[in-house]
């Protein structure tokens, strides 16, 4: 690198390596450092070249980390910055193969805008100190595992910090309740690590820090409980006549979908997050679930050893169940809870069966089999109430809950 008077005005300069002059298409960077003074084009010129080592690094495939350029900028001083927007600008149109960013077309140029303003950091994406504050926040494993989740789940929900308001957060919330049917409680509970995440945000300057949008979140539950506690179980023979017509219905994923729940008593949206790798050699693993009792391990029946492995070996995708679409929210249950919907409903069967009712069907089951209580508790993913086995105890081996599962029966 090298300061060029030329006239009465210094410029920077910096040979572009031979390995990248083809990629940056020139041989070299040069620029006015726009003074005459050698003492400020020295203060001035590692700035730039500072900004051009980046984009050779970008070259070469190295660098270019969104978060940590957008930190970089954030430390910089104004000519700096000036520097490094021009890198930036550089940046999202070789993103879309063009040299300038006035070659995008419309739609890319949105996009392309948008990644410019979380660079010059007019956008902070909310996920921008999630490492940080993992490494940093103490709490036990299962809780920062868990915890994770939820922020990463908050995260994907709310990009960018901006988007994050008292009013969107109570929308997510209302949705949670209404669809998720997710518990005041449990809301709660996924909410705490999120607001600790923010608090850090604050902390860190990344956020405005008067105001805290989860502060005074007041959430308001429906009178879901009645709702849910009139659903009905379905008897064996609706079961047996649901899974006949589902069968006849070509709808391989329904079918899949009914099978399981009928002999793991599992909810729809656990069923449908299922992945080949949760699949044991005697049971299935539960890692996403609306509670933190949810997350367990449940016996495969000897009814579903040959289905599951089927679909394990199947070469569709990474779920167990293929061809899902996630709605808007990331729920995979949607539109085949939908279908479910319109089967049952086609067969005469009220509103108060449901496909949770198939769930009540197997914890019925599992009562006139008088398995244990806390037994069918850990294979359903249910909070245990009594303060010995909820506090203390480990939870039921796999073979007392293979034992009860193979139990169920709809002969």
């Amino acid at each position: 690198m090298t300061i060029i008077k030329q006239g009465n005005i210094y410029h920077a300069e910096l040979k572009v390596p031979r390995d990248v002059r083809e990629i940056i298409g020139q041989n070299k960077f040069r620029k006015s450092l726009q003074t005459t003074d050698i003492k400020e084009a020295k203060r001035k010129e590692p700035i730039i070249v500072s900004a051009w080592k980046e984009k050779i690094e970008i070259a070469r495939g190295n660098g270019g980390d969104i978060k940590q350029l957008a930190q970089q900028y954030r430390e910089a001083s104004d000519e700096a910055k000036d520097a490094l927007e021009d890198v930036f600008q550089d940046m999202v149109a070789d993103d879309y193969g063009k040299v300038h960013y006035s070659d995008l077309s419309p739609e890319q140029s949105e996009k392309a805008f948008y990644k410019y303003e979380i660079l010059t950091g007019k956008i902070i994406q909310t996920n921008i100190l999630l490492k940080e504050w993992l490494d940093s926040w103490e709490v036990n494993p299962k809780g920062k595992e868990q915890g994770q989740r939820f922020v990463e789940e908050f995260c994907k929900k709310f990009p960018a910090t901006r988007d994050v308001t008292k009013q969107s957060l109570f929308e997510w919330c209302s949705f949670m309740m209404e669809v998720k049917e997710l518990t005041k409680k449990t809301i709660s509970c996924r909410l705490s690590p999120c607001k600790m995440y923010w608090q850090h945000l604050q902390i860190k300057g990344y956020v405005d820090p008067d105001k805290n949008p989860f502060t005074n979140l007041r959430l308001t539950q429906k009178s879901k409980s009645k709702k849910n506690n009139s659903r009905e179980e379905f008897s064996i023979d609706e079961i047996n006549q649901l899974s006949k017509e589902i069968k006849n219905k070509s709808d391989p994923e329904l079918y899949y979908l009914f099978q399981i729940a009928i002999y793991t008593g599992a909810r729809i949206e656990e069923i449908c997050k299922i992945k080949k790798r949760d699949i044991g050699k005697e049971f299935i693993k539960i890692t996403d679930s609306k509670t933190s009792a949810g997350i367990r391990e449940v016996p495969i029946h000897n009814q579903l050893t040959g289905l599951i492995k089927e679909l394990k070996n199947s070469p569709e995708e990474k779920y167990l169940i293929s061809n899902l679409v996630p709605n808007k929210f990331g729920e995979r249950s949607a539109s085949i809870g939908k279908r479910f919907g319109r089967l049952k409903k086609g067969l005469g069967f009220s509103s108060t069966k449901v496909f949770h009712s198939i769930r009540k069907t197997v914890v019925t089951q599992l009562e006139q089999a008088e398995v244990p209580e806390s037994v069918t508790a850990d294979i359903v993913g249910h909070e245990k109430k009594t303060i010995t086995y909820g506090l203390y105890s480990g939870g039921s081996s796999l073979k007392q809950k293979l034992e009860a599962i193979n139990k169920i029966s709809y002969d």
